[in-house]
């Protein structure tokens, strides 16, 4: 039986037999990996903390037959405070869902691990839990390969237009000329605001002030990954 120790976040949990659980982990250098972890549902179980929603730590697995068994973990970080609000904790669901949709098995990406850890660590600071979505999906989306420009027309590279328009069939943001049947219009503060958060660093999004734009900020976003990805159903306990 092989051991090896993995850098995961815990996307999701799933009961699993009497005091068991299944969880589906998101690693550093393994991209997604199911894992079964042993008694955790008792009282006293040590390893109970491994088995919670958003637990970033040191996995220590087994594999037998291609199947995973969790047999140890070092905690790094559990983002247990993130329960204590709200918002918080569905704009976090919100993020380890859309890794859970867009990872693959066995296919590590580090540019998406580092993305959500790096927003987790945001939303436990404090910032505003939508805002912080808001820049997690925007750049998310670029590294599932269907990122959009603000500054340019996505299909012909205009930077000439009277209005902007997010393509929900091809993908992107275009102009009047370049839209599909199935578009949804910007309107200049909604455009202005994406543009502002696209360009400004997941470090420094506490200097944006668009509060009264996010609901529908994330609306569009939320209706564009669904076309174009998978529905994300976690999101609609924002609204």
């Amino acid at each position: 039986m092989d051991t090896k120790t993995v850098k995961a976040i815990c996307l999701k949990t799933a009961d699993y037999l009497d005091f068991d659980k299944m969880l589906l982990l998101y690693g550093l250098d393994t991209g997604k990996i199911s894992a079964h972890i042993k008694g955790v549902k008792k009282p006293q179980a040590k390893l109970k903390f491994a088995a919670q929603q958003f637990c970033f730590g040191e996995y220590q697995l087994s594999e037998k037959n291609g199947r995973f068994l969790v047999v140890n973990c070092t905690e790094i970080e559990s983002f247990f405070d993130l329960r204590n609000n709200i918002d918080a904790y569905t704009c976090a669901c919100v993020m380890t869902e859309f890794v859970s949709v867009i990872g693959q098995e066995n296919e590590p990406n580090a540019s998406l691990f580092l993305l959500l850890i790096k927003s987790l660590l945001k939303l436990a600071e404090g910032v505003t839990p939508k805002l912080a979505l808001t820049k997690f999906l925007l750049d998310a989306i670029k590294i599932a390969g269907f990122g959009l420009s603000f500054d340019k027309c996505n299909c012909c590279s205009s930077t000439v237009f009277s209005k902007l328009y997010i393509d929900k069939i091809n993908g992107g943001a275009v102009c009047q000329n370049c839209k599909s049947g199935i578009c949804t219009p910007l309107s200049p503060a909604v455009l202005n605001c994406f543009k502002q958060v696209d360009n400004t660093s997941l470090e420094r999004i506490t200097v944006l002030k668009i509060d009264i734009y996010l609901n529908e900020m994330l609306i569009i976003l939320s209706s564009y990954i669904e076309n174009l990805i998978k529905k994300l159903n976690s999101i609609q306990f924002l609204f």
